[in-house]
């Protein structure tokens, strides 16, 4: 049995770095992974990916896969590596995430 579950978020959630909305999405995901707190992932397309500078920085997660990252640059303001995404999920019950991205919630506020 899988410890995954990703599920619609059901409702419209934005994403807001340094006072501006970086994402408004109604198809956003909730990802819960054992014991953790659901992570809400955007589709790419409900991004302002403009916004996002990919970085070198990458990690691994055996059921998910590999991991790429963005910063935010936003009326000067910065936070590094505030974004990731799993391009290609490895495991089947995480492949409703690919074209996904999810921010770090101490460096994007997410409601």
């Amino acid at each position: 049995m899988s410890d995954v579950l990703i599920e619609p978020v059901g409702k419209t959630v934005t994403a807001t770095y340094n006072g501006e909305v970086i994402a408004k999405s109604d198809k956003a995901l909730n990802m819960t992974e054992g014991s953790f707190k659901p992570v809400v992932y955007f589709p790419k397309e409900d991004i302002r990916m403009d916004l996002l500078i990919q970085t070198d920085k990458s990690s691994f997660c055996p059921r998910k896969g590999d991991a790429s990252y963005w910063s935010i640059a936003l009326n000067g303001k910065e936070s590094e590596n505030a974004a990731w995404a799993y391009e290609d999920p490895s495991q089947e019950d995480a492949k409703p995430i690919k074209g996904y991205v999810a921010f770090y919630n101490f460096m994007v506020k997410v409601a």
